[in-house]
C-alpha cells in the first residue's frame, strides 16, 4: 500500500472537490479527485495533510449518514485540517 501527503485543496463553494497529494518517495504530485482519495482509502492507502507549518495529520475516512467523508483527526491544530490548506 501506498502513503500520500497531501499539500492543497480545491474547493468550489466552500465544499472540497479535490486533494493534490504526493506519493511517498516521489517528487512530483498529482491532482486527485475526493471520491478517488476515498476509493483510495478504502483500499488501503493511507493520506496525510502535509501543511507549511506544523505538523502532518492522518486523513480518516467516515462512514457518515449521507456517505462517506474524509476528515482529520479531531485536535488543537488548525493549520492540520483539510480546510486550512492551500487552494490550487
Amino acid at each position: 500500500m501506498s502513503i500520500y501527503y497531501v499539500t492543497r485543496k480545491h474547493a468550489e463553494d466552500g465544499v472540497i472537490t479535490s486533494l493534490w497529494a504526493i506519493e511517498s518517495g516521489k517528487s512530483e504530485g498529482l491532482s486527485l479527485s475526493k471520491g478517488s482519495v476515498i476509493f483510495s482509502i478504502a483500499l488501503g492507502n493511507t493520506f496525510y495533510t502535509k501543511p507549511k507549518t506544523g505538523e502532518v495529520a492522518r486523513i480518516y475516512l467516515v462512514n457518515g449518514k449521507t456517505g462517506k467523508y474524509l476528515r482529520t483527526i479531531a485536535d488543537d491544530e488548525e493549520e492540520d485540517n483539510l480546510d486550512e490548506l492551500e487552494d490550487y
